[in-house]
């Protein structure tokens, strides 16, 4: 039972307590495998209070606020970092961008590329820490739910290979974030024209009018691209001011402490609550893998020890995160940026085509970056799936719960229903968006000296 879990370790936190958890997004649930273990009870045929003593016996080994409060502080540096070198290497790309060359469009100089390094390397050399330090927790969880603890592909894989492979996702969420800013601080705030004497704006005006947006007024293909790359960033900022808190982690035992903005539904904020968001704003796919697993395991502890209608607020958690992340920054950031990219380098393909190398660049990495959220929002789906599974398997065993449990767990998975709908249509249009850059060059190339809409066929483009 909880209580009897709380018992066992008063210092056990995240394993102990039912609350709504801010919770990160997740980059990979549980395997088919994964699944069939969670919900074959046949293999669990220990009662609840056994299920409890055996959890209870290894709570502080559960408890990943016990183990993570020593990298929070290089985490927020990792992040405020990230955010100096994306606004420095913004301003640098716009003050000494020029015209060399006869170029159509603005070129900045190539040294500027160094103002990357120092957070990519304080990135790589946080998440090895942050990842020395939760391991060890996250594998007692995985071995406690006789799970695999590191797969690629949905494939059981060796540690050493997993580790490599989510360092290279961060290498590449890192090239992507940093190519989009060198891509608005060159095509932004004027660089559509800066160069070309008026003639990328009146292609843009023509694309303009034979595209689907033809009833709306024209908007500046420089302003969509300087709006775009400041919702990237307020993202980033959001997700930091969210977890600011009063007082240091290390001067309390439990490792909380009160927000220092009412933005919070908590009273506390946990170690592992800061931990999590955090390294999820600092682009850690391995953490991120992490975060899920552990909280799936927290919402079968809850069925194995015959309080499943309590599993929801892991559950809800999970599920209202990973919507606000989907529909606020895949779909609104990564989405508009792959879209605009393939506009830009349709323009350039169309008006010097040897100049094409930054837009070609930048939208392959931003595409490549899309197709793997358009994969995360699929998964998603996958664990709503899990959850309803768990849902009917606890509507039959359990007839003993108290009245505000089963409100809340009936609402929650309610509102866990409206999630995977809102979900499903983000899923749709980030689809459209990449298929838009396919339809965008084909349009290009199809049509020489001109473009090819929706509905007229090849139209010219004024010189």
């Amino acid at each position: 039972m909880l209580e009897l879990a709380s018992a066992a370790s008063s210092r056990s936190v995240s394993a102990s307590r039912s609350r709504s958890e801010t919770v990160s997004s997740f980059a990979e649930p549980c395997t088919f495998r994964e699944k069939f273990l969670l919900l074959d009870q046949d293999e669990d045929a220990e009662d609840a209070a056994e299920t409890s003593r055996r959890f209870a016996q290894h709570a502080p080994k559960l408890n990943v606020s016990y183990f993570v409060g020593p990298v929070i502080p290089s985490l927020w540096f990792t992040n405020v970092l990230l955010l100096g070198c994306t606004v420095s290497l913004f301003a640098a790309t716009f003050t000494f961008r020029s015209c060399a060359d006869g170029s159509i469009y603005p070129v900045p100089p190539y040294w500027i590329w160094t103002i990357c390094l120092p957070a990519i390397l304080h990135q790589m050399l946080t998440e090895r820490k942050a990842l020395h330090l939760v391991k060890p927790c996250y594998k007692k969880h995985m071995e406690m739910h006789s799970l695999e603890p590191f797969e690629l592909f949905g494939m059981p894989a060796s540690e050493f290979w997993w580790t490599a492979a989510q360092r290279m996702t961060l290498v590449l969420g890192s090239l992507d974030l940093f190519t989009d800013t060198y891509f608005a601080g060159t095509m932004g705030l004027g660089g559509t024209a800066l160069c070309s004497e008026g003639k990328t704006q009146r292609v843009w005006r023509a694309w303009w009018d034979h595209s689907i947006f033809r009833s709306l007024p024209v908007i500046p293909l420089d302003i969509l691209i300087s709006v775009s790359w400041l919702l990237m960033l307020l993202q980033h900022v959001i997700a930091c001011v969210a977890m600011l808190r009063r007082g240091s982690d290390e001067e309390r035992d439990d490792g909380k402490s009160a927000p220092v903005l009412p933005c919070s539904d908590e009273k506390y904020l946990y170690n592992d609550d800061v931990f999590f968001q955090l390294s999820e704003a600092a682009g850690f796919a391995s953490i991120t893998q992490i975060s899920t697993k552990i909280y799936v395991c927290q919402m079968r502890r809850k069925v194995l020890q015959q309080e499943g209608y309590r599993m929801m607020g892991y559950g809800m958690a999970l599920s209202s995160k990973y919507v606000k992340r989907v529909c606020l920054s895949y779909l609104l950031e990564d989405g508009i940026q792959v879209t605009l990219q393939s506009w830009t380098l349709a323009i350039s393909t169309h008006q010097a085509p040897e100049r094409a190398l930054l837009p070609t660049l930048s939208l392959c990495v931003s595409f490549l970056m899309g197709m793997v959220k358009l994969k995360e929002m699929m998964l998603y789906l996958g664990i709503r799936q899990l959850m309803e599974n768990l849902a009917s398997k606890i509507e039959r065993e359990e007839h003993d719960a108290k009245d505000k449990d089963i409100e809340y767990f009936e609402s929650s998975l309610a509102a866990v229903r409206r999630h995977a709908i809102c979900v499903k249509i983000s899923m749709v249009l980030m689809a459209l968006a990449l298929f838009t850059p396919c339809f965008t060059l084909y349009a290009v190339l199809s049509c020489p000296g001109g473009i090819r809409s929706l509905a007229g066929g090849c139209i010219d483009v004024p010189d």
